[in-house]
């Protein structure tokens, strides 16, 4: 019995606020997402955008 190769369906990445986007080194080009990975991935810690994030939003 031979098995049937299964293809994985590429998943959307997750919405995100314009101003995110430079957290994760990601531009937009011609309604195209262009960035330094082939998906959505943090590029530090996630711990350490966190804080970060959280800083800037402490002092508003």
């Amino acid at each position: 019995m031979r098995h049937k190769e299964i293809q994985a369906e590429p998943k959307p990445d997750l919405p995100l606020e314009t101003s995110e986007l430079s957290q994760y080194l990601i531009r937009i080009e011609d309604k195209e997402v262009v960035g330094p990975f082939g998906c959505l991935l943090p590029p530090r810690p996630l711990h350490e955008m966190f804080a970060d994030a959280w800083a800037v939003r402490s002092l508003s």
